[in-house]
């Protein structure tokens, strides 16, 4: 189906990119499938995820912005974590979608879903889903949003980062955790790192080596303790941040970034940044 691309990530796991190049990852079970995420909404995604299966797919999101959580009504049943309703709510308004979606190149070739009533299930800390020989488990990490959850994929070894931990995490909205709320929540994420060798995150390479957790907290300690480098972001950035409304608040990169041929990378050649907004560095 024109829109979508996939691949193997192992026997269990598929990523799928929508045709903006956002990732979302479905894991099969013996009983059951859960796509985790669903990008900005084309139409087709769920006939797309059924050419992999036809067992019974839940969604899982990893939080409720535009580009995760609007291919959902084609799905019967979707889970998110509660504190994500504000978040979900504010990005389904038509004005904030259309403006969204508008900055997205050839969006118009496309035909998006028209949304419909969901009736969200709660994700929450802990929580432990049987596909059927696969068990997903939810890890509730404040801090893009204050209800961001990443997933762990026991038998796979593998957890769904998503957006909550990357080379650039974005704490800059309303919604968004504090820097300390952030680092107590990627703490506990540590304490579970034996769990796991792979990182999924859904934009960009969309993998990531271990250790970028621990240069995030390292970010975070910097923040924390006004050793970071403290990059002025650009305004062209900060217009799309903040969308809704513009801020006087400073909006800041931890740690200098130079260009390279695969994007924006740190200068000291390690992964892990945080983008985030002055009164959230508390």
């Amino acid at each position: 189906m024109e829109g979508f691309t996939s691949e193997k990530i192992s026997d269990r796991i598929y990523r799928i990119r929508d045709a903006f190049g956002v990732g979302m990852y479905l894991v099969l079970g013996g009983k059951k499938a859960v796509l985790i995420d669903t990008g900005y909404g084309i139409c087709g995604l769920r006939e797309y995820v059924e050419t992999f299966t036809k067992l019974p797919v839940s969604v899982f999101l990893t939080h409720g912005h535009i580009d995760h959580a609007f291919g959902i009504f084609e799905f019967d049943q979707v889970y998110m974590h509660p504190q994500d309703q504000v978040v979900y709510e504010e990005q389904r308004e038509p004005k904030f979608r259309k403006k969204f979606l508008s900055l997205l190149p050839s969006h118009e070739e496309f035909r998006m879903q028209e949304e419909v009533q969901v009736s969200f299930q709660a994700l929450s800390d802990g929580q432990r889903f049987d596909l059927g020989g696969v068990h997903v488990r939810i890890i509730h990490v404040p801090g893009h949003t204050a209800g961001t959850v990443m997933f762990l994929i026991e038998e796979e070894r593998a957890i769904v980062f998503g957006d909550a931990c990357g080379p650039g995490t974005l704490i800059l909205e309303d919604a968004a955790a504090t820097i300390s709320e952030y680092k107590a929540a990627l703490l506990r994420v540590k304490e579970i790192e034996d769990a796991y060798d792979m990182v999924l995150r859904c934009h960009g390479s969309c993998v990531s080596d271990k250790d970028i957790l621990d240069h995030v907290l390292d970010v975070c300690n910097r923040i924390l303790e006004h050793r970071d480098d403290r990059i002025p972001m650009e305004e062209q950035l900060r217009a799309v941040f903040t969308m809704r409304k513009p801020t006087d608040l400073g909006i800041y990169t931890a740690v200098e970034t130079i260009k390279t041929d695969h994007g924006t990378g740190r200068r000291d050649g390690l992964e892990g940044n945080i983008n985030y907004r002055e009164d959230k560095a508390v």
